[in-house]
């Protein structure tokens, strides 16, 4: 998926993969399913996006940056300091 919220793209993506990994998931903003996933792993991983998206929309209504518990991610290849 795409986000289209110009500087909050960044902590909306990274709240993300916060939420998904409290659930279990180590998600980005893409997924590949491979014949090894049954029909019990989509149906998880279907009832997580929903609970996270409805985190984000919190987030996008209220403050991303209060739900965030870690440092928002770095775009691109570069240097980190």
């Amino acid at each position: 998926f795409k986000l289209d919220y110009s500087s909050d793209n960044s902590a909306l993506y990274t709240l993300f993969t916060q939420e998904m990994l409290k659930r279990s998931f180590l998600a980005a903003n893409s997924v590949y399913v491979s014949y090894a996933h049954k029909d019990n792993h989509l149906e998880l991983y279907e009832q997580a996006i929903d609970e996270v998206f409805k985190v984000l929309k919190q987030g996008i209504d209220s403050s991303i940056h209060a739900l965030l518990e870690t440092s928002i991610k770095q775009d691109g290849f570069k240097r980190l300091n």
